[in-house]
């Protein structure tokens, strides 16, 4: 029979976990959510910064990024991961209100978002609007000068169906071999 797994089982770290913290000495980022940090940061300096150092640092890295908020994680990949002088990024988010957001509310985080990743201004390519209208778009690579991805991030909509949606569109950005 299989054991069952306590929250306090689920939280021990896995052997040779890591945490690389932001480095805040680049910018005076305004963050009002620790969600990135609290959740994932372990995470993606465990499995995801390893993926992507040493021979692929040679090289610029293509990213997409589904769902931006306030820029925590997308900061993270762009001071762990796209740190070629030529790796790109194409963020897309629509910051409209959700069932635990109000619009006003979300209308900060975008301009928090955008200070956030102004220092990246030149590789960030951020795109305002539905993933699964900007995605669908034809040549929505060739608009904005990029690659096909090597990363992509999908965290917007957390629902299944537009998850999927994200995933398919996603596919199609990708080439052999992405994450």
């Amino acid at each position: 029979m299989p054991q069952a797994i306590t929250l306090q089982a689920a939280s021990v770290p896995v052997p040779g976990e890591v945490s690389i913290p932001l480095d805040y000495s680049q910018h005076d980022f305004q963050f009002t959510r620790r969600w990135f940090r609290n959740r994932n940061q372990s995470t993606w300096s465990t499995f995801l910064k390893p993926k992507f150092h040493g021979v692929r640092m040679d090289w610029p890295v293509k990213m997409i990024q589904i769902g931006i908020f306030e820029g925590m994680d997308l900061i993270w990949c762009l001071q762990n991961i796209l740190t070629h002088p030529d790796s790109q990024v194409l963020a897309i988010d629509p910051w409209q209100e959700t069932t635990k957001l109000q619009q006003f509310y979300m209308n900060g985080v975008e301009d928090r978002a955008r200070h956030n990743l102004a220092p990246w201004a030149s590789k960030v390519s951020i795109i305002k609007g539905f993933s699964q209208d900007i995605l669908a778009m034809d040549g929505i690579l060739d608009e904005i000068g990029a690659d096909p991805a090597d990363l992509i991030v999908i965290d917007g909509d957390h629902n299944a169906a537009p998850v999927f949606r994200d995933a398919e569109l996603a596919l199609a950005c990708s080439k052999s071999g992405t994450w």
